[in-house]
């Protein structure tokens, strides 16, 4: 189960997922607090607020936004993309065609009626 991307844990391990608990709840808030940032920047420069500021420091106010975007999406996804990852990884071994998924028997067969 490690192998594929899965932490195995044992049935009475309460003090393990308090911990995954706690490490998870704290993922989603410092993720919640870089999205309201990037919200809140990217609605200030969409309203113009910075309209009295030249072209280069609203650019130059831009940045942040990208690199707060950016470590939300990669700290706060990092699970899921992980996951998603490892399964695009493995899937070179039992990939089909979208037309061919999921295997499904002919509807009819040919018969002779001679």
């Amino acid at each position: 189960m490690a192998r594929l991307g899965y932490a195995v844990h044992d049935a009475d391990a309460g003090a393990n997922a308090q911990a995954d608990l706690r490490r998870e709840l704290i993922r989603l808030v410092i993720t919640a607090l870089l999205s309201a940032n990037v919200m809140m920047l990217s609605w200030a420069l969409y309203a113009g607020f910075f309209t009295d500021l030249s072209g280069d420091a609203v650019s130059k106010i831009s940045l942040p936004i990208v690199l707060m975007a950016t470590a939300a999406f990669l700290y706060g996804g990092g699970p899921m993309l992980r996951k998603a990852w490892f399964g695009l990884v493995h899937l070179r071994r039992a990939w089909r065609p979208w037309w061919a998924w999921p295997p499904v028997a002919p509807m009819c067969t040919a018969s002779s009626t001679g």
